[in-house]
């Protein structure tokens, strides 16, 4: 009697490559690009793979606070870097124990800042809405304001050598410029610039004996100062075509300098007729679009309400050369007033609808059609804008790093996390453990500020010697037979890289969501587990800057399929591609 050959099972291989499409909120889960991916945390898309996002590094310590504000000052001769923290501006500009500046006792660290240069000098201004507003003139902070809160109580005189007694703390330092002005005898007034000699007292040289102390103490500001407005009523600045511009705290009136000029006369512009769904400025920025005539200038303003107002000219005093281009709404800004910056040319706001060029937001309604940079996280990035109010909202530019970030503070001043998009392939995924609360960049470095310290971020590929932990989710995928069966039997990352990698997986099948429920440990490099020879789900891969080709055992039976994977690391890693091995049933 013949016997019947047995019949093998015939195990077919699919490769999916690495969800480099990014973060995918936008399509149906049953419906979704195989390039996409459904969780994406700690992994960077990039045109090839994906890789462990960067690491972190503390830059400078010992501060007194949350980090509120990171400001850099861009000199002809170097950048400095500073701090707002504790009602204190400190100089972080290098690495090591933060070293407190002059500028204490401040009520708010939320402070708006710009670089601005005159013919004579470059300044980094800063403004709070709260505090009198400060001015960095390349070697120390003073005071930027026309004299409010520096009353004189008294001058004398010691020979040529005048002391000024301020009414309270002056806050000032030796070398910068004052001016005084209609005290009496007439000797003490001008322009001087002065030597400290304690917290309310400072000297400065006379040109001419005044022959007795001050029989009138007249005013003192100092230079160079903005004259008309209180400077603790500014709560945002910029420049626009050679002219300083702040906004008055709650109201739709900008305040503008000279051109040329960080002081002098300011005069107001007032809008409040122009926007129509009231509330208040929160920013302005400067806009470029090329149009057929060539390039050109504007200045746009927002609201808080979502109107944005724009304008077109050099002085707003003269209806020749300003005009109006346009008012249009987009969705509310998020919360504060650094939800604006400037991408290439482009003006990126976060919104309530996304995050929006403002180039398409005036072309098209916002009714119309989903035009944001951001549309695959658009359910995720709209819910948090409504959801959280606090302090934290932050767009950032970081080109050396090919990222755009938007901070999302998800508990002020204590948890945030990142969306962050990858510029060269609009792909986006999530960056979460940086707990900032604000960003900057200096010399190419990207930095953040979070309780009591600055850290340098993007840097290593560990945070603070922590390994980084990853989350990833790819879509789900039919392998190119819907309707048929699957009994999922291998599966296999492929990782490109070096050094030691912590693993913690399942397989997720018919669009379950079920978590690696293994614990996701590092050890030494000594005690690694290589692939295919530790038992699958509770060992340690090590990759040794190879590519793995090595299956592992899974187990699952569906329709469809996601390899849901955990990763700890602290070297660089790249998941290029997931193969998956399985067997083909009916339909049934």
């Amino acid at each position: 009697m013949k016997t019947r050959p047995s019949r093998q099972s015939v195990i077919t291989t699919k490769s999916v490559p690495a969800p480099v499409g990014g973060l995918n909120a936008l399509n149906s889960i049953a419906d979704m690009p195989p390039t996409d991916a459904l969780v994406m945390d700690n992994w960077f898309p990039t045109p090839s793979g994906i890789s462990v996002r960067g690491g972190s590094l503390d830059w400078s310590t010992g501060m007194s606070g949350p980090v509120e504000t990171i400001m850099t000052y861009n000199g002809s001769t170097g950048a400095k870097m500073f701090a707002a923290a504790g009602g204190i501006i400190y100089d972080i500009t290098t690495a090591g124990s933060a070293a407190a500046s002059i500028v204490q006792g401040q009520a708010s660290n939320r402070w708006s800042y710009a670089n601005f240069g005159t013919a004579g000098a470059q300044y980094l201004l800063a403004v709070n809405g709260v505090d009198l507003g400060r001015i960095w003139n390349g070697f120390q902070w003073q005071l930027y304001n026309s004299g409010l809160g520096l009353n004189i109580a008294s001058i004398t005189a010691s020979g040529s050598t005048a002391t000024l007694t301020t009414t309270g703390l002056h806050g000032l330092a030796t070398g910068v410029t004052v001016t005084i002005s209609g005290a009496v005898p007439a000797a003490y007034n001008g322009v001087y610039q002065i030597t400290v000699t304690g917290p309310t007292t400072f000297q400065y040289a006379l040109q001419s004996l005044p022959g007795g102390n001050a029989t009138t103490v007249g005013s003192l500001a100092v230079t160079p100062g903005i004259q008309g407005i209180a400077s603790n009523l500014l709560t945002y600045v910029t420049s626009f075509k050679s002219r300083l511009y702040f906004v008055e705290k709650n109201s739709f009136r900008v305040w503008y300098l000279p051109v040329g000029q960080a002081g002098g006369n300011a005069v107001v512009f007032d809008m409040s007729s122009v926007f129509k769904l009231g509330g208040n400025l929160v920013c302005m920025q400067s806009w470029n679009i090329d149009t057929v005539a060539g390039p050109n200038d504007y200045f746009a303003f927002f609201s808080n309400k979502g109107e944005v107002v724009v304008y077109n000219g050099f002085d707003p005093s003269q209806t020749a050369t300003w005009g109006l281009v346009g008012a249009f709404r987009i969705g509310r800004l998020a919360a504060g007033n650094r939800s604006v910056t400037k991408v290439g040319s482009d003006l990126y706001c976060i919104t309530v609808d996304g995050v929006v060029p403002l180039s398409k937001a005036m072309l098209v309604d916002r009714s119309q059609g989903n035009f944001a940079v951001s549309a695959k996280i658009d359910n995720l990035l709209n819910t948090d804008v409504a959801t959280y109010n606090g302090f934290g909202w932050q767009i950032v530019l970081y080109p050396v790093g090919n990222k755009i970030l938007i901070n999302v503070p998800f508990v002020e001043n204590t948890s945030q996390y990142q969306y962050v998009c990858n510029t060269i392939t609009g792909s986006w995924c999530i960056f979460r453990n940086w707990n900032a609360n604000c960003w900057e960049i200096m010399n190419d470095m990207l930095f953040y500020g979070t309780t009591g310290k600055v850290v340098r971020a993007d840097v290593g590929f560990t945070d603070n010697g922590v390994g980084i932990i990853t989350d990833l989710k790819p879509a789900f995928s039919a392998f190119d037979a819907p309707g048929a069966n699957k009994q999922f039997t291998m599966a296999r990352p492929i990782f490109q890289g070096s050094g030691v990698v912590g693993i913690s997986a399942v397989l997720n099948v018919d669009f379950r969501d079920a978590q690696p429920s293994s614990a996701l440990n590092l050890p030494p490099q000594a005690n690694v587990s290589f692939w295919n020879v530790a038992m699958w789900n509770v060992s340690y891969w090590s990759i040794d800057g190879q590519i793995n080709i090595n299956w592992q055992s899974v187990a699952g039976i569906g329709y469809q399929a996601s390899y849901r994977m955990k990763t700890i690391s602290k070297t660089e890693c790249s998941l290029l591609a997931l193969d998956y091995g399985y067997q083909i049933g009916g339909i049934y």
